[in-house]
């Protein structure tokens, strides 16, 4: 929340190793977002900050920007604009959220002003060209970007988001939008606008419920401690019937005749205080009753740790893969944390599958470079002489980043392609500056689109155990649909290159063992002395089922 006297929480969230924190924009209930925000700028020095999300109603588009381009210049490139028609925030004041015309309209005018162009805006009635007159000189900088995250709900505000943002706000199951199916609408957006979907991120909004070992779902505690964000949906839901005429969705029905009772004790013209007035807080009088194990669960992901580890990893909304007992899944902007810890390259848009016991890690990537056809004949012998020949290039680039060099030693499984599975698999063999040896066991899984990287690092001494035990991860792997590689269409874009050229190009996403094993070791010693908390954070986060 917007807490201008909790400031220390910002600082406190990025000791814990978080990435970002949202600030809520309810103007009629909470402190000014962009006020804490500021505050919380000066006292962190990593953490991403932005509001979850602004409201297009209270503010025109030229004040949202003038307010992120001054928080962007407090904390250049740690900065972040979430954007929303405004549900609490309008409906504390007795009025509806903002149409999706309105709000497509208000998304092209904030665009335009966050990259720094002149843009038609209509205000007051009188349509004028502006543009923000100072930026990067003095007051405030809209460079680096500042990434604008579109909420949609619906699938029309969803397509919104691929027309105009670097990401989507929404919510998931339970009571929301399955990912693939909310990016679905995305690209829909985005191709009418003519736009890539790089770097293109997804939040969901969802309430969480970790229970302690044999705990009631509807335990006191529960009800106390996630009370109010469950009776956020039945506000949501009061408005959306009695303005739409619409049933209760199913699982409101229970309690709904009892609940109207309770919120319409207040005259009409002053109901919505009463609706609104305690939203994410604290609950009523009267409404923790109504709150039982079916309700928490049709609002909020609610189990033990162990229930509540990832089942599915969403790779980038084009694939998913299944997460097994004794593995941990990391999203992109985890991955990049991940690969630095290990004193690997950092890159955006990398998924990382772990497992613990074998200790093996994979990482993912999708490379939308176009169909790729599957005719041609591999020279695995002339492939290992061009990575051979790359070696000196791609060690520069290490050396730049500050990381040891790697060489390449030879073929541990040459390159052979399965058109039956439409995989390409081969491992190479990686010397690291102090001798010891490394394989990087490639897969290659081609698509409508381009190809899905997978890049399994093990020991030369484990490899095919640590193979095998890759592979049947990959038993439940499974492209979206619309992205399979038997979905290609005359018309669709096609790669430029063939398999031979996706060996190549996969050298160049090397990863070490030797980072990985020595971020182990260094956990071992912080979970001693106390110290790293952002390595411990995150592999406490990753192996909490151990």
């Amino acid at each position: 929340m917007a807490d201008v006297d909790e400031i220390g929480f910002f600082s406190h969230a990025e000791t814990l190793g978080y990435d970002s924190v949202w600030v809520t924009d309810s103007q009629m209930i909470f402190s000014d977002c962009y006020a804490v925000l500021a505050l919380a700028a000066r006292q962190t020095s990593r953490l991403r900050l932005g509001p979850g999300t602004a409201i297009c109603g209270t503010r025109i588009p030229p004040v949202h920007v003038a307010a992120m381009a001054t928080l962007n210049r407090l904390a250049p490139g740690r900065v972040h604009l979430g954007i929303g028609t405004g549900n609490t925030a309008t409906r504390t004041m007795g009025q509806r959220p903002m149409k999706v015309a309105d709000y497509r309209e208000y998304l092209r005018v904030l665009r335009a002003l966050l990259d720094g162009e002149t843009v038609d805006y209509t205000f007051n009635g009188v349509t004028r060209p502006i543009k923000m007159l100072l930026p990067d000189r003095k007051y405030t900088s809209l460079r680096p970007p500042i990434p604008l995250y579109v909420s949609g709900f619906g699938p029309r505000a969803m397509e919104l988001a691929g027309e105009f943002g670097d990401g989507l706000v929404f919510a998931i199951p339970p009571g929301g939008t399955p990912v693939g199916e909310a990016l679905a609408h995305v690209r829909r957006g985005a191709a009418r606008a003519g736009r890539r979907l790089d770097g293109f991120r997804n939040c969901a909004l969802t309430n969480i419920v970790l229970l302690d070992p044999g705990e009631a779902v509807d335990s006191p505690r529960v009800i106390e401690t996630i009370g109010p964000n469950v009776m956020a949906s039945v506000y949501y839901f009061y408005d959306e019937v009695h303005e739409r005429g619409i049933e209760p969705p199913p699982f409101l029905r229970p309690m709904w005749k009892r609940y109207c009772a309770l919120v319409e004790e207040p005259p009409a013209a002053h109901r919505h205080f009463r609706t609104h007035e305690f939203h994410y807080t604290c609950l009523h009088p009267g409404e923790a009753e109504l709150i039982d194990a079916d309700l928490i669960r049709a609002t909020c992901l609610a189990g033990t740790a162990d229930e509540l580890g990832p089942a599915d990893g969403s790779l980038g909304g084009i694939a998913t893969l299944k997460i097994a007992e004794g593995q941990a899944f990391l999203d992109a902007p985890n991955s990049r944390r991940f690969l630095e810890l290990t004193r690997n390259p950092p890159r955006d848009n990398r998924y990382t599958l772990m497992a613990r016991e074998s200790g093996w890690f994979a990482i993912f990537f999708f490379e939308d470079s176009g169909y790729v056809k599957d005719d041609e004949k591999l020279d695995p012998e002339a492939l290992l002489k061009s990575l051979q020949e790359s070696d000196k290039a791609d060690n520069e680039e290490r050396k730049r980043l500050g990381m040891p060099a790697v060489y390449t030693a030879g073929w541990s499984v040459p390159p052979h392609y399965d058109p039956a599975t439409k995989r390409l698999e081969w491992g190479v063999q990686l010397r690291a500056e102090d001798g010891h040896l490394v394989v990087n066991y490639a897969i290659r899984l081609l698509a409508r689109r381009g190809v899905m990287h997978a890049i399994l690092v093990s020991a030369p001494d484990r490899l095919s155990h640590d193979v095998a035990e890759f592979k049947a991860s990959l038993v439940d792997y499974t492209f979206v649909p619309g992205e399979r590689y038997a979905e290609f269409r005359a018309g669709d874009r096609v790669a430029e290159y063939g398999l031979a050229a996706l060996v190549l190009g996969g050298a160049a996403a090397v990863a070490t063992k030797s980072g990985f094993l020595k971020a182990f070791g260094k956990l071992i010693v912080v979970g001693v002395i106390g110290l790293g908390g952002a390595l411990l954070a995150l592999f406490r986060k990753l192996f909490r089922r151990g």
